[in-house]
């Protein structure tokens, strides 16, 4: 591992620590390059995060999106921001199941005989 990438590692260490401390399900997936946290929120769903230089070489969590969260200093900040995604995304999952469900209870019609 370059020299980068151990700094990547541990910037994503302490953001995974502060999000299990929040509550959030993490995996680490340091092996893979590049390093990377997983926060997931089912098995199918989730995001990952991990470390790019910013302006000026400053270290910034980004999500997969390769949106940036936020500097790798302000881990509260990255914290506040993928819960606010992972967030949407169970939403966004609770609709699908609420919709899938009334899909199949629609799909079941008796009729009364008589």
């Amino acid at each position: 591992m370059t020299e980068r990438g151990g700094e990547d590692v541990v910037h994503l260490e302490r953001l995974a620590g502060a999000l299990e401390r929040a509550g959030l399900a993490v995996q680490r997936c340091f092996g893979a390059d590049p390093a990377s946290v997983r926060v997931l929120l089912s098995a199918r769903f989730g995001e990952s995060v991990r470390v790019k230089a910013g302006v000026g070489g400053v270290p910034w969590f980004v999500a997969s999106t390769a949106d940036p969260l936020a500097p790798c200093h302000d881990t509260g900040r990255a914290v506040v921001e993928i819960r606010a995604r992972v967030g949407s995304f169970g939403r966004a999952a609770e609709v699908l199941r609420g919709e899938a469900e009334r899909r199949r209870v629609r799909g079941f019609v008796t009729r009364r005989r008589g």
